[in-house]
């Protein structure tokens, strides 16, 4: 979930009518005031299913407020405060003396290299003679000319134990990165058995087998959304290549680090050929208080093409459920089960399935769970 931050603008009434039938309209040499006293984050955090730049309100060194665009030809206001260390105001922000009339009030939060993080502005009306409450959205950045960075660790067991035909999976012997574009649909993709650094990108991969590591950095980056997948590999023919699969949604927002770190456990290996996955939903008060309405996690998974892929969702009763398939509804898929059946020709494609659940409180969308479709020989 993206994080957003509200100003609080607190404001009092200098005077009150005794009358309220009676409406007293200041004149403009009657001046206004505003105080600016304190933050607050709105919201519970990150996303569950998304990767956002980490990012606390600690990180805000300082405050810059600034009233502009005043009515008439009169002067802009701003001053810079200073925070505590958890990104207050170390002391309130007054603006006194104002000519009534609409102004643009903004807020621009730097961190400690005097680097632009937040920002926000909003319209508001200054009354002569009077002071008024106003909160002011404040965002991360997302500035075109300021670079970020990603990175992500995966690391995984030793030995890893599987269904089916075989006892044993085997080693990793190699690895696949997917970055696709989250907006231009463009596709990068990395492959190898040993570190690299792909030119020009800042994208680099560490990748150590014996230690059960696989990192991916990278460094100046423009600010964008992106999926990123991230599959384990083993020297095994397909569709039993794929070990394990990590697939989610990143953003990169300038001066900031979005980064993960992702433990495979044994069941993400359970993947390869026809399979049934199940969800537990029924942990209704994990999502309820997600304002995005993102409410369970897979890893993705690979089925051999002919095959069919079930997806299964349990735990919630009096709902009604439905099923999209690369962002488009799937006719007549209104139950709890999904299944998928493929085909030879749709080798090498990949379905992101996205589960939709209305409840009477309203609508729910889960992360995308991809599935990718894997060429047998005959």
């Amino acid at each position: 979930m993206k994080k957003m931050y509200f100003v609080i603008v607190a404001l009092a009434t200098l005077f009150a009518c005794s009358n309220p039938a009676v409406s007293i309209t200041p004149t403009r040499g009657a001046s206004g005031e505003l105080v600016v006293s304190s933050v607050r984050p709105e919201g519970n955090g990150l996303q569950a299913s998304t990767v956002f730049p980490e990012f606390e309100l600690g990180d805000v060194a300082s405050y810059t407020v600034a009233l502009t665009n005043g009515p008439g030809d009169t002067s802009s206001h701003s001053t810079t405060v200073n925070t505590n260390g958890s990104g207050d105001f170390a002391e309130e922000v007054a603006f006194t003396d104002l000519i009534p009339g609409r102004w643009t009030l903004s807020v621009t939060g730097r961190n400690s290299d005097a680097e632009v993080v937040l920002f926000g502005s909003q319209s508001v009306f200054v009354a002569g003679g009077e002071r008024r409450s106003f909160v002011v959205p404040v965002r991360l950045l997302e500035g075109e000319n300021d670079l970020g960075r990603w990175a992500a660790t995966f690391t995984w067991p030793q030995e890893l134990l599987g269904d089916g035909d075989f006892d044993k999976l085997g080693d990793i012997t190699g690895y696949r990165v997917s970055i696709q574009d989250a907006v231009s649909q463009d596709v990068t993709v990395i492959t190898g058995t040993g570190s690299q650094t792909l030119e020009g990108t800042g994208i680099a991969v560490f990748f150590a087998p014996e230690d059960q590591d696989l990192t991916i950095t990278a460094d100046d980056q423009t600010s964008q959304s992106f999926w990123l997948t991230v599959e384990l590999l083993t020297d095994r023919a397909d569709p039993f290549q794929v070990l394990a699969r990590y697939d989610e949604r990143w953003y990169v927002r300038g001066n900031l680090t979005s980064s993960t770190a992702v433990t495979f456990a044994e069941s993400d290996f359970s993947f390869g050929g026809g399979a049934t996955i199940a969800l537990d939903l029924s942990d209704l008060d994990r999502f309820e208080e997600l304002t995005d309405n993102y409410f369970f996690e897979t890893p993705g998974s690979s089925v051999a093409a002919g095959e069919t892929f079930t997806i299964q969702a349990a735990g919630l009763d009096n709902v009604t459920f439905g099923w999209r398939m690369n962002g488009e509804a799937i006719a007549d898929a209104t139950s709890n089960t999904l299944s998928i059946e493929t085909t030879a020709a749709e080798a090498g494609q990949v379905k992101r399935i996205t589960l939709v659940v209305t409840a009477a409180d309203g609508t729910r969308y889960s992360a995308g769970h991809s599935v990718r479709i894997i060429a047998v020989e005959d």
